[in-house]
């Protein structure tokens, strides 16, 4: 929804434009402000001629971000006025018309790039098949890469879903990569999130417990209970450092890297016997051949859920018995949004009546004392007053009485007249 004050000033700013005769202008797209002016083709956009096009600014539809977008369309214009505007200039692969290449030139050319940002290896190899290539081979391979190619590529594919969002982060990086003009990307993604997934039907603990028992092989048994135990990526029971154990280390190479992770129900480690470390030979080359050898042994020993349920409900155990959110997403190497976005939709209606119950319990709970210093004196000392009160009160109650005993038996025998009586400290 747009901002009719911003609407406003836009109309003002693109007034004082034409009123110079500039010959650009400034609209709004989505949330992003692009100057409209006719430019030189860009690389790929397999045309000859000047054009009408949108230049992406960089600035948001706001105040402070239309003042700079109308400097920018300054600018712009003064380069176009002096023929010196040239697309490399501001951050845009520039290319001579003629020296256009087809789609499967542009993803050899940006695989290459891609390699040369980061080291090659079975892991970085296995997200580029994934992420990159897989949607790259979907775009027809004999056109020239344009703006259009990839635009009507992206519409090919359902909106809102997983697979358009990964083909427009795809699409977009290769576009950008090769001098297009690829922000209607950021439009057609539309409104995926992986929160909007259908929620799994996770096992509870029983049914874990009873299930990674009936595994006949030790080896099979110690990963599925690892997974179970500690929440792990199939993946990561491969690959830990168990030095420090029974807390455990994911190495370097799995898929988010180095981290400690720790049970919340370290009853289970004895309960699997994961002390006595025994894990299968798997001669693996990538991550994700690791977790197909372990979905196919779920699925050989009739295991009733898949391996990553296991690390789902890890998740939503470590909600349930409420650790905090950093710590919890910190131990399974994720994002806390991952953590709250995802996870926290998959608790059933039992689970959520649960953690309700034992919040409410808590709550009426009576609180400890709270210790405003933390010196070990004070603490001896506060759990020492309760008794010192009440051995107090007993002690001159006792007294008391006798007090009263004493001088009710004065007063029967006559020997002191109740006028006179001298006032016992006890008594006021």
């Amino acid at each position: 929804m747009k901002n009719s004050n911003l609407d406003q000033q836009l109309k003002a700013v693109n007034a004082r434009l034409k009123a110079a005769k500039l010959g650009v202008s400034i609209r709004q797209r989505g949330n992003s402000l692009y100057i409209r002016a006719m430019l030189p083709p860009k690389a790929g956009s397999g045309r000859t001629q000047w054009y009408q096009q949108d230049f992406p600014t960089g600035f948001k539809a706001h105040p402070a971000g239309l003042k700079a977008a109308e400097k920018l369309a300054k600018q712009i214009a003064g380069e176009l006025a002096g023929k010196t505007f040239d697309w490399s200039n501001h951050g845009f692969t520039s290319v001579k018309i003629g020296a256009q290449k087809t789609v499967a030139q542009w993803s050899s050319d940006y695989k290459e790039h891609y390699f040369h940002r980061r080291q090659r290896t079975p892991t970085t190899e296995e997200t580029w098949n994934n992420h990159y290539e897989c949607y790259l081979k979907r775009l027809p391979q004999c056109e020239l890469l344009t703006e259009e190619v990839l635009r009507q590529a992206i519409l090919m594919t359902e909106p809102d879903s997983y697979t358009r969002n990964s083909v427009c982060i795809a699409y977009k990086a290769l576009g950008k990569f090769a001098g297009l003009n690829v922000e209607f990307t950021q439009e057609l993604k539309g409104a995926y999130s992986a929160r909007h997934s259908a929620p799994r039907s996770l096992p509870s603990d029983e049914e874990i417990v009873q299930a990674i028992r009936q595994i006949p092989r030790k080896d099979w048994r110690w990963i599925a209970a690892m997974i179970a135990t500690y929440g792990l990526r199939p993946h990561e029971a491969f690959k830990l450092d168990l030095s420090c154990w029974p807390e455990v280390e994911v190495l370097e190479k799995t898929k988010t890297g180095r981290r400690t992770v720790r049970a919340p129900r370290p009853e289970w480690v004895d309960l699997f016997d994961l002390g006595n470390h025994q894990r299968p030979r798997a001669n693996c080359r990538t991550n994700r051949d690791f977790g197909h050898r372990v979905s196919k042994k779920f699925r050989t020993y009739s295991i009733p859920f898949r391996p990553y349920d296991l690390r789902h409900a890890w998740a939503v155990r470590a909600i349930c018995y409420r650790f905090p959110v950093e710590l919890a997403a910190k131990w399974m190497g994720h994002s806390v949004k991952i953590h709250t976005e995802v996870y926290e939709a998959w608790i059933s209606k039992e689970t959520e009546e649960e953690i309700y119950r034992k919040a409410i319990a808590d709550s009426n709970r009576p609180q400890a004392p709270t210790v405003v210093r933390g010196s070990q004196d004070l603490i001896l000392q506060r759990r020492e007053t309760p008794l010192r009160e009440k051995a107090f009160h007993k002690k001159h109650s006792r007294e008391r009485d006798l007090a009263q005993a004493s001088q009710l038996s004065l007063n029967l025998e006559g020997r002191q007249h109740p006028m006179t009586q001298v006032p016992s400290p006890l008594l006021d």
